[in-house]
């Protein structure tokens, strides 16, 4: 009994320690296959109008690349160019703002004397600002090992997509026959929170990325289409992202003119709500209804354990989670219609909740002695 615990221990951290060395090759085979299954709907459109899947997953990849080549033929200078620009004016950005604060914190000198920043230190801070921003992607990739991943994860995706059922018949294969019904429904809502994630990131992403480029440019703030780019990727951090984002062009404007900082600091607010609360849901519609403090846990733990890239798929890895609860879980739980009293009463702090009264509408005596 000893020994197969001593076992068993052994096995467990054996495993844990090659998981932890191939958590990279992990993550990144995960984000292939979300992609391929945001591609797979054109594709399985197409496969029902008679053309073989081979081809339309050639087409869907050859539009992918056309688009993508085509935006990036079009930005690409231009974002280098600002961004050449940005990073070497940063130091003075840095001394105007620190030279703003200090005026306002004469009252304070041992505070002013601490936040003091002159161009020779900005500088120093910016020499390391690429190791820390290294640090966040977890892995230090050459230009070489960049490109062949790549080729690697062109290659993934256009595999899920040209060859799908093997996967998905030896995953079924795989679980007790009693889940595999489960184990299907569970699988194809978490494809269709996929392509829902993917449309409102394009479409959001899209709207805030121009919305930021007009007012940016018209506000005169440095840099406006390498923040208005940085605003379309950063929707894929759920919730937080947006807001992060628009920390580094506040402080940029706060260098040019501290009202304008203001307005620009509103200006991010007023969108990231506009956007989240309004169009995001829309586009997403009633599969993708994730409670946003759940999507904020699972963003920071993935973050916390895999850095950028964690961050990254942590949305489509919420909706995975919440499609198996509901199929492995939720399913077969009894329904309760009290179960909105108990909500109530615990809202409200009732203490003196029972089950409703015989002889009473269903709830009525609950919902007025929860108000």
């Amino acid at each position: 009994m000893l020994n197969r615990a001593v076992l068993l221990a052994a096995t467990l951290v054996f495993v844990l320690c090659f998981l932890r060395k191939i958590a990279f090759i992990v993550l990144f085979f995960l984000f292939a296959l979300i992609f391929g299954m945001a591609m797979n709907p054109f594709v399985a459109w197409m496969e029902k109008r008679g053309i073989p899947r081979i081809v339309g997953s050639l087409i869907a990849a050859t539009g992918v690349m056309i688009v993508v080549g085509g935006l990036g033929w079009l930005i690409v200078p231009i974002i280098a160019d600002q961004a050449s620009q940005l990073w070497s004016s940063l130091p003075e950005y840095l001394s105007q703002v620190s030279a703003k604060f200090a005026a306002w914190l004469d009252a304070y000198p041992q505070l002013q004397k601490r936040l003091s920043l002159d161009s020779e230190a900005a500088s120093r801070v910016l020499s390391g600002a690429s190791g820390v921003l290294g640090g966040l992607l977890n892995v230090s990739l050459s230009i070489v090992t960049a490109i062949a991943l790549l080729i690697v994860f062109a290659t993934l995706v256009m595999y899920v997509l040209i060859r799908p059922r093997p996967l998905i018949h030896g995953l079924l294969q795989a679980i007790p026959k009693r889940h595999r019904d489960p184990m299907a429904r569970a699988l194809a809502k978490s494809s269709t929170m996929v392509q829902a994630w993917v449309t409102s990131n394009v479409i959001v992403g899209g709207v805030e990325a121009v919305a930021s480029w007009v007012f940016l440019t018209w506000m005169n703030v440095p840099g406006a289409t390498v923040w208005a780019a940085l605003t379309f990727f950063s929707e894929m951090v759920p919730k937080l992202g947006p807001y992060i984002m628009a920390v580094p062009p506040t402080l940029v404007a706060f260098a040019v003119d501290p009202r304008t900082a203001l307005w620009t600091a509103l200006f991010y607010m007023a969108l990231n709500e506009i956007t989240g609360d309004t169009l995001a849901p829309w586009i997403r519609g009633k599969q993708m209804e994730l409670h946003p403090a759940f999507l904020i846990l699972v963003m920071l733990a993935m973050a916390s354990a895999f850095g950028l890239l964690g961050a990254l798929i942590s949305t489509p890895l919420a909706g995975f989670i919440k499609a198996f609860y509901e199929e492995f879980w939720l399913r077969d739980q009894v329904s309760d219609p009290e179960n909105r009293l108990r909500v109530e009463a615990v809202i409200h702090r009732n203490t003196d909740w029972k089950p409703r009264s015989p002889g009473k509408a269903e709830g009525q005596d609950q919902l007025e002695k929860a108000g």
